[in-house]
Order: C-alpha cells, then structure tokens, then sequence
C-alpha cells in the first residue's frame, strides 16, 4: 500500500515518516490503511510543516477514540454520560462527522442484537435518521438525547 500512496509524496525522508505516521495510525484505529490514508492526506494536504501534519494526524486519533465512546454512551442508553463524552469533543468538529460514526456504530450493534434490544437499537437509529446540516450542534443534541433515552 505504502508503494501506491507514495506516488503522492515526493520520496523524501519527511514523507516517508509521515506515511509511516499514518500507518500506525491506522494499526491504532483498527482502520483499513488505505481508508486512514485516504482521510489524513485530506486532512493534511498542502502542509509543509511536518510538524503541523503529525498533530492533525494525532487529533484524527483522539477525536475517533471520543466519538467511539459517545457510541458506547448512547448504546448504555445513559443521558449523563452521553453529555459527559459529548463535552469532551472537540468543538470544531462537524455535527455530521459525529451523527454518522453514531449511526454506523448503531447498525453494527442492531445486527447482532436480538429480540427487545433490537428493537431499542432500530430506535436509536430513527432518532438519528436526520442530517445536521440545517440543525447544527443543537440538532445533533437533541438526537443524541432522543437515541439515549427510553
């Protein structure tokens, strides 16, 4: 995979320590590499401080690990924790990059859940069928409160 995505890098130390930044990254994430890459070139195109680079590819990492665990809050169906977690995020993160993740991570639990709990499950995800492109950070609230409570 290395070898395909270095046609994008120039072949210079630099780049290549920024791909195997990325690699490890996406082994941290349990992400295909060549989905990881994918987003993280896009998020770091056109930088010319590795530096810089490495601290966006480090906040994709962190801001995963809390999104994740907004889904486990609002699986438990806890209210205080889904605010806990959601606090937690970083506030420039689009309201529709969180609602999504939500929603897969949703659908991954409904198709191993039986009986009762799939039913909640299939009703947490009606709560965020909605995009939140009109609704903002206040839609994704009021979603997440819906998904968590019974």
């Amino acid at each position: 995979m290395a070898k395909t995505v270095s046609v994008y890098f120039s072949n210079s130390d630099k780049d290549n320590k920024l791909l195997k930044d990325i690699e490890k990254e996406a082994e941290n994430n349990r992400r295909s590499l060549s989905e990881m890459i994918l987003v993280l070139l896009e998020k770091t195109v056109g930088f010319t401080d590795d530096k810089k680079a490495l601290k966006v590819i480090q906040a994709y990492r962190h801001e995963e690990k809390e999104v994740l665990d907004l889904c486990r809050a609002v699986v438990n169906g806890k209210w205080n924790d889904v605010v806990k977690v959601y606090k937690k995020l970083d506030k420039s993160i689009d309201p529709e990059s969180i609602r999504r993740p939500v929603l897969g991570y949703l659908h991954a639990c409904l198709l191993n859940a039986r009986d009762e709990k799939a039913h909640v499950l299939a009703c947490k995800i009606q709560s965020l069928d909605k995009n939140t492109y009109d609704s903002g950070k206040a839609g994704l609230l009021a979603m997440l409160y819906l998904a968590s409570t019974p």
